[in-house]
């Protein structure tokens, strides 16, 4: 009699059991579904967004086909403002294409972005082309037009003056030069640089300068991205003329660029 209301018990405990754990069972299982659903929510982890990772291993890089500005671009650069998160932060994803149309993650790195003294970041946003390379340290070994810094090499800070976005050789013999800035006299911040060109002529920031990122300080003096140096010596080594660099304020805003270019 024992026996049997001993197994009739373990029974009953154990249909109770299976009972309580199936609801929890499906409840986990609907938290896992809606968290894979939820694929377009951010998640920072100090550098790019890990959905636009995930989304280039997925699709092989296809979402960045689907984007009108590419046109026959083989490397993209972008550019992602997160200053809300920390004023004067961004991030930086280089990614590239093979022969057979897959696209790739070359890496991802943290930065600063600057409109300088005079532009707001928000100013910043577009569609650029690499227009030249440079910096206090020999040729790296850059696909682009290399010139390395003699100490006459000037960058004039206003984005409205007739003589920004390419370095402007003045004599040393000239004296200080006014609104400009003797870049080889920067040192560190240029040991590698890069001009980057903005390909819709009518926008307020013509051009955008990377130089390398220090700890201290941050000069805020110029309008562009500011990168670790190692980085920024690979995207020397890297960028060509098929390259394109999108500057953005959230991941959102890439499909503002499927449906309107601001290119055209």
């Amino acid at each position: 009699m024992r026996m049997h209301f001993y197994r009739y018990f373990t029974m009953v405990f154990a249909v109770i059991a299976m009972m309580m754990t199936i609801p929890a069972l499906a409840a986990e299982t609907a938290l896992i579904d809606d968290t894979t659903l939820i694929s377009e929510e951010l998640l920072w982890d100090g550098k790019i967004p890990v959905d636009i990772s995930w989304k280039t291993k997925q699709d092989q890089g296809q979402w960045i086909e689907e984007l009108d500005i590419m046109d026959d671009a083989s490397s993209l650069i972008l550019v992602v403002n997160r200053s809300e998160q920390e004023s004067g932060k961004a991030a930086l994803m280089y990614l590239s294409k093979n022969t057979e149309g897959i696209w790739t993650e070359g890496f991802s790195v943290d930065g600063r972005i600057s409109g300088g003294e005079s532009l707001k970041t928000e100013a910043l946003y577009g569609v650029y082309s690499p227009v030249q390379t440079f910096g206090n340290l020999s040729n790296p070994g850059s696909l682009l037009p290399y010139r390395e810094l003699t100490g006459e090499e000037h960058w004039f800070l206003d984005p409205g003056s007739e003589l920004y976005g390419e370095l402007q050789t003045v004599s040393a013999s000239s004296g200080v030069v006014s609104g400009a800035i003797n870049l080889k006299e920067m040192k560190v911040f240029f040991n590698y640089g890069m001009i980057m060109k903005n390909q819709n002529e009518e926008q307020t920031c013509k051009a955008l300068l990377f130089h390398c990122l220090q700890n201290d300080p941050n000069d805020g003096r110029f309008t562009g991205i500011q990168i670790p140096e190692d980085a920024l010596r690979m995207l020397v080594q890297c960028v060509d003329e098929d390259t394109c660099m999108i500057v953005v304020g959230s991941v959102d805003d890439l499909e503002a660029l499927e449906a309107d270019p601001i290119t055209q």
